[in-house]
């Protein structure tokens, strides 16, 4: 599907790797040497002559080239090559895997190493080689043995096999865990006995991670050697599982983007670079090149510059950080810059810089003085600074001037019409009209009731509808409820409470949406479930299902709770009250490991899990944030070690957790500082998010 992203344009609205092996035996006779794409002379995005632009691995060359991970060759004419199909070594895929890694600096060129006898690699290599046994990159018994008993070749310069390189990149990326797990797990690929045992578990995790492929859909090929090209795809896409800084590279959202300059927002600051013709340009779901005409403003990306100049720019999603909102003026205040505007009948303040360009539905451009009392405006503001910007401003091309009501009658994606006491009354819709049901977020055309629903019509100077609200009827959701389902009775189910005293029957229509834990699902396959899992959500009207939605757990504010009775009451975001039972539910509540349910507070957030079979709490968990001071980051093994004023340095694991900037953009661990303050929120005692403080003095 080709991509329609466009340059300026505000919008509202894991690719496997396959290691392709080489036949060539060839060994590199020289030292790679480190260089930079002279992006002013030439045309392909590397500054390599063997790499031409559209080479399958351009990309990822042209990337990690950047980021220092892969070198090139210097010829006697003066320029480079990369040597794409050239087997790569296995000393030379450990420096890299090393720079992969942000390790490489930490080497001791000045060391005394001494290897044993077989085990031979060039002097460059060996004070890598070294580190990379300290850091555990390396087994050094097991590569010991393999170079004894194979004594053929050196260690260093023999060619690097798929299976030897995917057990280095599986643990440059920390997932040897993974790897572990999997170690008695059957391969997928026909091939699997050609495979050496203590390859197995870290195939199998690349393979899961979606890392690597075969070299056909049931072969892998674990014998075979790496090229160079292969290997920098392999470690170019495994870099989103694991986060290293690069000179020269940052993340973050395009703020503004003109002709010849971009400024990125990254860590609560703006930085400009300068764009030139030979600016690379690559979407992070393709190979190939793309142009600055793919750049999404307000959206993600990864920039590496040299000396300013962006050299290499990636768009890295397809969402953009703005937030459009409908409402309708109330008034500007011209000395504080303030236009007042009407959202969901409360009085929002949007802060007001000249710059902004205000146009109307036809793109005709205004002034903030146009802007009259209850002229209808769509205003869009930016979600990736911590106090957002207005970005722009649409305005109806006149105030909504009439209104009409009566029984919804027919409607399609052009025209609705209404009964009213004159008779039937047919209206065009406007584009992007806007549908309200109370109770129900986001609403769309087709959540509508025909002969039910009781409409008002917002019509534009156009006579053209540009809303649709139901007046008779909102969607009820329950909350803490079970379904019973009888087979003889295909269209209905009967819903209680956990105490089966508020029963009720509904039924199903073609509208009704089925959701098991975040994953819609047929009907059938829905009602099926309903043996294993009997907690649900429904979301009902007129006695009709809008959605049946499976849950294991429920997360809201604690209420109260009675010990006696054995039942406690949380109110859950959607303002729903929930009474669940529990006979024995584990209270578990960060520095507290006794904690049982008189120890919880009122007001408190909590996650309750559910017992499956039942409308029962089987455990409770609450959260707690604190604040932290960061003492150590250990990136290798996504650990981090903090302490503060009432507690001693304790290392915790950031597996699953949410990492969170300042300004509550998503971060990495590389990017969270050793003597920083953070947030940490744990949810019983597992820690799920780590947001860091701004703590400067202007915020």
């Amino acid at each position: 599907m080709p991509l329609h992203y466009t340059w300026k344009k505000v919008i509202t609205g894991a690719l496997a790797v396959t290691l392709i092996g080489s036949s060539s035996a060839a060994v590199l006779g020289a030292n790679p040497v480190a260089i930079y794409a002279n992006q002013a002379v030439v045309k392909q995005a590397t500054p390599f002559t063997d790499v031409a632009a559209g080479h399958w691995a351009e990309k990822h060359i042209a990337k990690l080239s950047l980021q220092g991970i892969i070198n090139g060759y210097q010829e006697n004419n003066d320029t480079f090559t990369f040597r794409p199909e050239r087997s790569i070594t296995q000393q030379e895929a450990v420096i890299m895997a090393l720079r992969f890694a942000g390790l490489a600096n930490q080497i001791d060129e000045h060391a005394m190493i001494q290897f044993t006898e077989s085990f031979v690699v060039d002097n460059f290599y060996k004070p890598y080689i070294q580190l990379a046994f300290e850091q555990g990159l390396l087994d050094r018994d097991e590569e010991y043995q393999i170079a004894e008993d194979d004594s053929s070749k050196a260690w260093g310069s023999r060619p690097a096999s798929r299976e030897w390189v995917t057990k280095l990149i599986v643990k440059a990326i920390g997932e040897e865990a993974v790897a572990k797990q999997l170690q008695n797990t059957e391969s997928r690929f026909s091939d699997a006995g050609a495979m050496d045992s203590k390859y197995i578990g870290f195939i199998n995790a690349a393979t899961q991670l979606g890392l690597v492929k075969g070299l056909s859909e049931d072969r892998f090929g674990p014998k075979s050697n790496i090229n160079r090209a292969s290997l920098a795809t392999l470690f170019s896409r495994a870099q989103g599982h694991i986060g290293v800084e690069y000179t020269g590279q940052e993340s973050g959202v395009i703020s503004n983007l003109t002709e010849d300059k971009i400024t990125l927002y990254a860590n609560g600051k703006e930085t400009e670079y300068s764009l030139s013709d030979a600016t690379a340009y690559y979407h992070y779901n393709s190979e190939s090149a793309s142009s600055k005409e793919q750049l999404l403003e307000y959206g993600d990306v990864t920039i590496i510059a040299r000396d300013g100049v962006a050299r290499y720019v990636e768009v890295e999603g397809d969402v953009q950080h703005i937030k459009p909102v409908n409402g309708t003026v109330v008034h500007y205040n011209e000395a504080e810059k303030l236009l007042y505007v009407l959202v969901d009948e409360k009085p929002v303040e949007f802060k007001y810089d000249p710059s902004i360009v205000i146009e109307n539905e036809e793109g005709t451009t205004l002034q903030i003085s146009d802007l009259k009392r209850d002229r209808q405006v769509v205003i869009t503001s930016d979600t990736f600074r911590e106090e957002p910007r207005t970005i722009s401003i649409v305005a109806s091309s006149a105030p909504v001037v009439t209104t009409a009501k009566g029984l919804l009658y027919e409607f399609n994606n052009k025209i609705v019409t209404i009964q009213d006491d004159t008779g039937f009354v047919t209206k065009f819709l406007a584009p992007n009209t806007v549908v309200t049901i109370e109770g129900l977020n986001n609403a769309k055309l087709d959540d509508l009731l025909i002969e039910k629903d009781n409409v008002e019509l917002s019509l534009n100077e156009k006579d053209q509808v540009t809303a649709i609200k139901v007046v008779n009827r909102q969607v009820e959701t329950l909350a803490g409820y079970q379904a019973y389902y009888n087979e003889k009775l295909p269209e209905f189910i009967t819903v209680s409470d956990a105490f089966g005293k508020q029963a009720k029957v509904l039924y199903f229509s073609g509208r009704t949406k089925f959701n098991y834990f975040g994953n819609n699902m047929e009907k059938d396959t829905a009602l099926k479930m309903l043996n294993q899992n009997v907690n649900v959500t429904v979301s009902y009207t007129h006695d009709e299902i809008v959605s049946l939605n499976f849950v294991n757990s429920y997360t809201g504010e604690m209420v109260r709770w009675d010990t006696n009775a054995k039942t406690i009451t949380m109110r859950l975001d959607g303002g729903e009250e929930v009474v669940l039972p529990y006979t024995n539910a584990p209270v578990y509540y960060k520095g507290r490991p006794a904690a049982s349910i008189g120890d919880m507070r009122q007001g408190e957030k909590v996650t309750v899990s559910l017992n499956f079979t039942k409308v029962e709490a089987s455990a409770i968990r609450v959260h707690v944030t604190e604040q932290f001071q960061v003492t150590a980051v250990d990136i290798i093994n996504k650990k981090i070690t903090m302490k503060n004023a009432t507690t001693k340095e304790n290392d915790y694991m950031l597996l699953d957790a949410e990492l969170l900037t300042a300004a509550g953009g998503k971060q990495t661990i590389n990017q969270i500082k050793v003597g920083s303050t953070v947030d940490a929120t744990f949810v019983g005692d597992e820690l799920k998010k780590l947001q860091t403080v701004n703590t400067s003095s202007n915020g």
